[in-house]
């Protein structure tokens, strides 16, 4: 139970100090006098983000646990633990909005406050009230009512199961086309490679084919004329050279023997010209080719530059290429058994999820019904005597099993209620007053507070729109709330702060600087007083104070 809530310097309490007792606690005051204040110090204690708007204060509270913390609990708090039973919680806020806490002396995370308050301490506002109106809320009151929130958890984790099977299947398969166009490219480029053939060397072999074939004829006439002239012509040189030769020969030998050195030059020159005939006609023999064979290289000569543009820039890094894509298509290809095993334990997921839903939809179902039924005896109380209150579920839409299961569950949990006879069934949301949505929330919260483990509720002004009619049977209401938990209730109705156990009244004084609240524990005189007060207003005549005793006597013979 929360023992003592320590605030300072928050707004305007500069120093208050609240002791709670065990059962129904009750905190009143006059609109604006800082109830809410006392309500935001116990946000902070339960680790909500501070703001500038907090300013600088700090906040403490003493819990004493009557139970040991659960183990998901204890490992959110970590190395810290409770001393003697009790745990101090503790926070203090800068200027700037920044804070630091403690948890028992010890300096701990905002997330340890919050594990450690979700534990402790529940809030239920004015605004919480329309919590009703959301799926996810009324799952969770069913569920602690029915005790289903193992089922509710083993589906949760049977739909993350079967959300991660499937993106991780979609991966897979969005991951399978890619490799399949990696695949129809890299067969394509090595069936271009294969077709094209390229050898080591081939590219200057071709351009220097090309360059001889683009000279062809060229080299065709000038080789041409020079056979002739030198060998083939009747006037050749060649046949000069022999005339000239003759008629040296045909002198005597002392002349011959003066000629004998231009005789052996025109051997020699004979010799070279033999040898530059040879020569033409070699040429002549490498361009005379086969019409279309210079078309035939230059495209062949395209076809081997366009794959060294891409792959090369030689014959060897495109080979090398060639031989990297087989192996990546080979690795491609090995791959493609995942796609199966990732359909199969989609399939295997989405039947465990199934079957997960089907079970929390039937125990849900049980669970709803005696809600409902105890509930509308509740509301009886509260004066709603011809209410008829359902609880019922409706699958959710979807055509697989994961389109329907959302976050609370396959089937929706609505609540229906027909306020008077006569009237139709309808959602609360639809047909509720805010007086009807909170009366409603109190009774759930009634039937279902024996399930739920939170020693400390808080009731944030939740008889807002009901009358003083109706105000006992609120009140009732909390005190049977609060017979096996700690409640604490900001309350405007003196019903509910006559029945509880121990009344808080938040106070507002004026002074020279600034106007500052503060928090008194009422008895007696002072509790009689303030409960008159909450009837007739400040200026209550003694009728009135007669009134509140009675109220305060009714109270504490039904306690």
């Amino acid at each position: 139970m929360l023992v003592e809530l320590e605030i300072e310097d928050l707004a305007v309490i500069r120093r208050a100090r609240l002791p709670f007792g065990p059962g129904l606690n009750a905190l009143t005051g006059a609109t604006g006098a800082g109830k809410s204040l006392v309500l935001r110090a116990l946000e902070l204690v339960r680790g909500a983000r501070a703001t500038k708007a907090d300013g600088a204060c700090s906040v403490q509270a003493l819990f004493r646990l009557d139970a040991p913390l659960d183990e998901a609990t204890l490992a959110a708090l970590g190395p810290i633990a409770a001393e003697d039973d009790e745990l101090v919680v503790a926070r203090r806020i800068a200027p700037d909005g920044r804070s630091r806490a403690w948890i028992n002396g010890r300096i701990a995370p905002l997330s340890a406050l919050r594990a450690l308050g979700e534990r402790l301490v529940d809030v239920l506002g004015q605004g919480d009230a329309r919590r009703l109106e959301t799926a996810a809320e009324r799952s969770a009151l069913v569920d602690a009512f029915g005790g289903t929130s193992a089922l509710a958890k083993a589906y949760a984790d049977a739909r993350a199961a079967a959300r991660a099977a499937a993106d991780r299947r979609d991966r897979l398969h969005e991951a399978a086309r890619e490799r399949r166009r990696r695949l129809e490219f890299l067969r394509y480029e090595r069936a271009e490679v294969d077709a094209t053939a390229v050898r080591p060397g081939e590219l200057a072999e071709l351009e220097g084919e090309h360059g001889i074939l683009e000279a062809a004829a060229q080299l065709r006439d000038v080789s041409g004329d020079a056979i002739a002239s030198l060998y083939e012509d009747d006037d050749s040189i060649v046949d000069r050279l022999a005339a000239i030769e003759r008629r040296a020969a045909d002198l005597g030998d002392e002349a011959a023997a003066l000629l004998a050195p231009a005789a052996e030059a025109l051997a020699r020159a004979r010799s070279e010209i033999d040898e530059a005939v040879a020569s033409f006609r070699h040429a002549l023999e490498r361009v005379d080719v086969e019409p279309g064979r210079l078309g035939a290289v230059r495209e062949r000569l395209d076809a081997v530059r366009r794959l060294l543009d891409r792959f090369g820039p030689t014959e060897e890094a495109l080979l090398a290429h060639r031989v990297a894509a087989d192996l990546e298509i080979r690795a491609l290809e090995a791959d493609e058994d995942d796609e199966a095993e990732a359909d199969r334990r989609v399939d295997e997921a989405d039947r465990a999820l199934e079957a997960a839903a089907e079970a929390l939809d039937r125990a849900r179902a049980g669970a709803a019904r005696r809600l409902a039924k105890a509930a509308v005896r509740e509301l009886v109380a509260l004066g709603m005597e011809e209410a008829r209150f359902r609880a019922v579920l409706s699958p959710y839409p979807g055509e697989t099993i994961r389109d329907r299961a959302h976050a609370d569950g396959a089937s929706r949990v609505e609540f229906l209620l027909a306020a008077n006879a006569g009237h139709a069934e309808r959602p609360i949301a639809e047909v509720a007053s805010g007086g009807e949505t909170a009366r409603i929330a109190l009774a759930l919260r009634r039937v279902a507070a024996a399930a739920r483990d939170v020693p400390v509720l808080v009731f944030d002004e939740i008889d807002s729109g009901i009358g003083a009619r109706l105000g006992e049977a609120v009140a009732r209401c909390l005190r049977g709330i609060a017979a096996d938990r700690q409640v604490v209730v900001v309350t405007h109705l003196p019903q509910v702060a006559a029945f509880a156990a121990r009344h808080l009244r938040v106070e507002k004084a004026g002074g020279t600087k600034r106007t500052e609240a503060s928090v008194v524990l009422l008895d007696g005189e002072d509790r009689e007083r303030e409960i008159a007060e909450m009837m007739r207003g400040a200026d209550a005549a003694g009728t009135t104070r007669r009134e509140a005793r009675e109220l305060l006597s009714r109270a504490g013979e039904s306690s």
